[in-house]
């Protein structure tokens, strides 16, 4: 039986749009810009593969930012 080649397409997607989103965090991305502390997607993701937790700097970076220190 052969596999549509469709059906393979969409799950192919599917994989990366899922890995994409575990390894690339956009939630904490967006609300970095939101909030107006700058910084790239690039620097959240070395964070993320240096094993530094980039929630706990970007939160802190929005809360001196907020609190007009930086």
């Amino acid at each position: 039986m052969e596999i549509p080649t469709r059906l393979i397409i969409v799950i192919s997607v599917v994989i990366i749009v899922l890995l994409a989103w575990i390894f690339i965090p956009v939630g904490l991305w967006f609300s970095a810009k939101v909030s107006g502390v700058k910084i790239t997607i690039n620097e959240l993701i070395f964070m993320k593969w240096r094993k530094v937790p980039p929630e706990l700097s970007v939160n802190s970076m929005i809360s001196l930012t907020k609190g007009g220190v930086v």
